[in-house]
């Protein structure tokens, strides 16, 4: 990394592009536009899904925010909830339909 960027320069120009929890390794000289275009070339998206945990104690207007800005990512989101007789099933079936996974046809809950 260029003497002039330094270590706080990196991580500004990181948490820009989107970097907020990562760990970054640096092999030889590499100037800051090298560290984010190799960043931005082998951004690799997962898969995922947002599990709202304990659903049965949050507040029902905090849970369908979630959801719906999930959705705004294009991210499925699901409650579950020990007390929730179908949260297992649910969080299941959500995550097999995000990871377009055959689901077993028969499931014993």
């Amino acid at each position: 990394m260029e003497d002039d960027v330094g270590f706080e320069g990196a991580q500004q120009a990181l948490k820009q592009v989107g970097l907020r929890n990562a760990v970054v390794k640096v092999y030889g000289d590499a100037s800051l536009e090298d560290l984010i275009d190799a960043i931005l070339r082998q951004t690799v998206y997962r898969k995922s899904v947002v599990v709202v945990g304990r659903a049965d104690l949050a507040n029902r207007e905090e849970v369908e925010g979630l959801r719906r800005r999930a959705a705004d990512l294009g991210i499925g989101a699901v409650a579950v909830s020990a007390y929730g007789p179908d949260s297992l099933r649910l969080f299941v079936e959500k995550v097999y339909g995000q990871l377009y996974l055959i689901t077993p046809r028969r499931m014993v809950w």
